[in-house]
């Protein structure tokens, strides 16, 4: 009928509802419901429909419907329509209630799962605040670590200028001490007469007994090992011209007490007459190097030019202790060979002679020596450097303080022990 209303001529509009479904080949339920409610709505449609439909068509219950006449809710025949529409009724109720019922059970579990969500969130929050404060807690340790550090640096900085300034003063000791060597040896010189010319008359403050007091005095003020081989210069060319004005006393005042001294000597000859042994110089250090410093220890230790002259068991008892000494003495050997080997200079270890029966085996590399019976390897050094020839420079290794100043005393320079083995790499 609504299909044949839209191609009648003129044209008989349906219902909006019903024009979706014209082009239906088959009517669905869900069609059928949307035709049934705009037959309830439109009454002009509804009596179009009436026309058409015959009861045969539609059953007595459809032509009722349709035509609505008086009574006709209460026709039986609509009453046992109703039953089957109460029946299909309770079916689609039953299919919406399990529907709502189906639709209940996702909301509660969506509901489950943001409530899983939150709980989840609740945790990373918490977790994340905790992270905050450690966060900020080792930020707090690091400015504080960072203060320290800065504090440290400031120190340290402070440390460096102050040995900076020690440094200083410890090179102007060593160049005054340098300079009065220099002024005693031209003193000296000065004050030797020379051949067949009138001695001249000392000053009043170079009697030995000042040039001694000076020699303290010097001493005293020079106190530091940065300039102690410069001092036992001086304190030898003091030594000399203490001597020298004694002698040029002497020969201005012969009638004086004790006789004339130029005549000490077993042949009658007078000192200055008598060749006079050349003294030790001291080996020379690069232009720069400070005495004592690590560099200098470096350049003696490498040097090929010096005699090496080693306390032995000084050395060996500073890096071993509670060995047996045969055990010390082999070890000494082979660390002193490979200095040898490395620097090609002379090597001389001297050991007590109250071990001589367990020597060690030979070295063909450095020259082991023993004390002779009674004397004791501190004697036996200072004899070997006073028996060395002046020109030789000479090395002396010991931490034995008598040792170390007999030796300078004889222009030798000193190493520690422990300074020795850092500057051989030990």
């Amino acid at each position: 009928m609504a299909r044949s209303g839209e191609l009648a001529e003129p044209r008989v509009p349906a219902p909006p509802g019903v024009r979706t479904v014209l082009g239906f080949s088959r009517m669905s339920k869900s069609a059928i419901a949307i035709v049934r409610r705009a037959v309830e709505d439109d009454e002009n449609f509804r009596a179009r429909v009436a026309l058409a439909a015959e009861e045969a068509t539609v059953g007595r219950a459809g032509w009722l419907w349709l035509h609505r006449p008086d009574g006709w809710e209460t026709d039986p025949a609509m009453a046992a329509e109703g039953d089957d529409t109460g029946g299909s009724s309770s079916a689609r109720l039953r299919r919406e209630r399990d529907g709502a019922e189906a639709a209940a059970e996702r909301h509660r579990r969506a509901a489950a799962e943001a409530d899983e969500a939150w709980r989840r969130a609740v945790a990373q929050g918490n977790e994340a605040r905790q992270d905050a404060t450690k966060a900020r807690a080792a930020a707090e340790e690091f400015r504080h670590r960072l203060g320290a550090l800065e504090a440290e640096r400031n120190t340290a900085v402070r440390t460096q200028k102050r040995l900076e300034a020690e440094l200083a003063e410890a090179k102007r000791d060593l160049r005054l001490a340098r300079e009065a060597a220099r002024q005693a040896e031209t003193e000296l010189l000065e004050a030797r007469p020379s051949r067949g010319a009138r001695p001249r008359p000392p000053p009043p403050s170079a009697s030995p007994a000042n040039a001694a007091a000076q020699l303290e005095d010097a001493s005293a003020a020079f106190d530091r090992r940065a300039a102690q081989d410069a001092v036992a210069a001086a304190s030898g060319a003091a030594t000399d011209l203490a001597r020298a004005l004694a002698d040029v006393a002497a020969s201005l005042n012969p009638d004086q007490p004790g006789g004339d001294r130029r005549s000490a000597s077993p042949e009658g000859q007078s000192d200055r007459g008598r060749s006079r042994r050349p003294r030790r110089v001291a080996p020379a250090l690069p232009p720069g190097t400070l005495a004592g410093s690590a560099e200098a220890n470096r350049f003696l230790v490498a040097s090929s030019e010096v005699l090496l002259l080693v306390d032995g068991y000084n050395l060996a008892r500073t890096v071993w202790s509670g060995l047996e000494p045969e055990e010390e003495r082999r070890r000494t050997v082979t660390v002193l060979e490979e200095v040898r080997a490395r620097s090609g200079a002379p090597v001389t270890v001297v050991f007590d002679g109250e071990d001589h029966t367990t020597a060690p085996p030979a070295s063909r590399s450095i020259r082991v020596l023993f004390s002779a019976t009674g004397q004791t390897a501190d004697d036996a050094i200072a004899e070997l450097v006073r028996s060395l020839p002046s020109t030789q420079q000479v090395v002396v290794v010991s931490s034995d303080r008598e040792v170390a100043d007999d030796a300078r005393r004889q222009g030798a320079a000193v190493l520690g022990s422990r300074d020795f083995l850092t500057a051989a790499g030990r």
